[in-house]
Parts: C-alpha cells; structure tokens; sequence
C-alpha cells in the first residue's frame, strides 16, 4: 500500500470541453500540454496547475500534439490535416499540410528536432523540416498509434490488424512485424523502453503486457 503522505493529489486540470486524447510533459518537466480529442490544446504550468495558454483553429480538431525537445516550441494536428508548429508564447510559427488527405492521429518529432513524423490512416509521414521535403511509409493496414526511438531511427507502429510494425524511417525499411497482442476496441500503444532501449513493450486488451527484445543490430543490419 502507498502512503497517503507519499502521494497527494497537487491539482486538477480543469478548461476543456471534450474528452483528452494526449497529454504530454515539456522536456524540462515544467509545463503540460493536453489535447482535447477534435478540441484545443492548452498549455499548463505544472507548478501552479494553471492554463498559460489555449491553442486554437477555428475548426477545432486537434487530436495529437507533441515536443520539439528544445521544450521551447511544440506541434499539434488533427482533421484539417495540417500539421502547426507554435511556441510557448502563443505564436503560430508555421503550418503544413504536404500531401495527407486523412486525419493525423499521432505524431512526434526526432529528438535532435530535424524531423516530423505522423500517421493517417495507413501512412506514417516523415517531414524534413530543412529541405521542407516529405517522404511516405505505406502499410496495408490502419495504423493507430506512433513511438520513435531515442536516436530518431526507429519508429513502431501498432496496426488495426493486430501488428506492431518496426520501421527503419532512414531506410524506409521494414524490420520486424511482432504478433500476439490483442487490438480491436481500443488504441494500444508500443514504445522502446529498458537500458539502451533494447525492449519493445507494448500493452494489450487481453490485459497483459507484451515485452519483446530489440533486434541486434550489425554491421550488415538487423538480425533476431
């Protein structure tokens, strides 16, 4: 049993009007991002537990949003397709919509901040933020959910057909397809975790947690 002294309740965030589809802290812990599903994302302090600020198009779709890991800008995108790019003072510092024609379910940027990548329906995106150049990853199925690795070279997908796919996204090369977790109902999500990220974890409906060892990687590749 946890100790009532060690956890207590500090705030409740309170300000949308939707359900919350993602929240995400700032790299340096100090602020929250929360993205109301087809909403607003709003911008809280985490030491006071108040709204800084609320981010808005007039459409109003917003389902997915995420860190530059400057901590200093962030990206948000949703129905119209577009993707945002804003600081933490409130500016709109540009918007691309490249080539979707689906609704942005997820998304992330490479930590060294060169990278965005999103997934519509059976695409994952990859946009170079330097040559303003888009590059495409097909699946066959929808794909639900995003996790890119520590050094921006990897990404996992989970599919709508029971999949979780690993990506090569320099390559656009298919790794490894892992099995055995259940999706249908909901979005299960995969990320790399452990020492080194040398594991895929990934949850699953049937209430267990699937861990699976990272592919070694050689100098002619990866190998089980």
């Amino acid at each position: 049993m946890v100790s009532e002294d060690i956890v207590k309740l500090k705030c409740t965030l309170v300000g949308h009007e939707e359900a919350i589809s993602l929240v995400s802290w700032s790299p340096n812990d100090q602020m929250i991002l929360t993205c109301g599903h087809e909403e607003v994302v709003k911008l809280w302090d985490v030491e006071s537990g108040t709204c800084k600020l609320t981010f808005d198009k007039p459409t109003k779709n917003f389902t997915a949003c995420a860190w530059f890991p400057d901590g200093k800008r962030f990206i948000s995108g949703g129905g119209d397709k577009y993707i945002y790019i804003w600081d933490v003072t409130g500016r709109q510092l540009d918007s691309w919509k490249g080539h979707s024609e689906h609704h942005i379910h997820d998304m992330s940027v490479t930590p060294d901040g060169s990278r965005i990548i999103t997934i519509s329906d059976k695409h994952i995106r990859i946009y170079n933020l330097e040559t303003k150049l888009e590059q495409i990853i097909s699946e066959e199925k929808s794909v639900t959910s995003l996790s890119v690795s520590g050094d921006g070279k990897l990404a996992l997908v989970n599919l709508l057909n029971q999949e979780i796919h690993l990506w090569d996204i320099e390559d656009n090369r298919l790794l490894f397809k892992y099995v055995g977790h259940r999706q249908k109902r909901y979005v299960i999500r995969s990320c790399f975790g452990g020492a080194n990220q040398a594991f895929i974890v990934s949850g699953s409906e049937d209430s267990q947690v699937s861990l699976n060892l990272m592919p070694l990687q050689t100098e002619d590749g990866f190998k089980n």
